[in-house]
């Protein structure tokens, strides 16, 4: 019985480091007349790419 209780232990903390938190990424967005781009990368080399398109 401690075998399954601990097995069972096992198996809730494995199951909950699997389900995570939500990542934190700072997404830029930037606009041109025809597009809308967001990136996480620089805000200078998207507003560069933006400005490309």
């Amino acid at each position: 019985m401690r075998v399954l209780t601990k097995g069972l232990a096992s198996a809730a903390a494995a199951a909950s480091l699997m389900l995570g938190t939500p990542a934190l990424a700072e997404w830029k967005r930037a606009e041109s007349p025809n597009f809308i781009v967001y990136s996480r990368g620089g805000e200078g080399a998207l507003r560069r790419y933006v400005e490309s398109l």
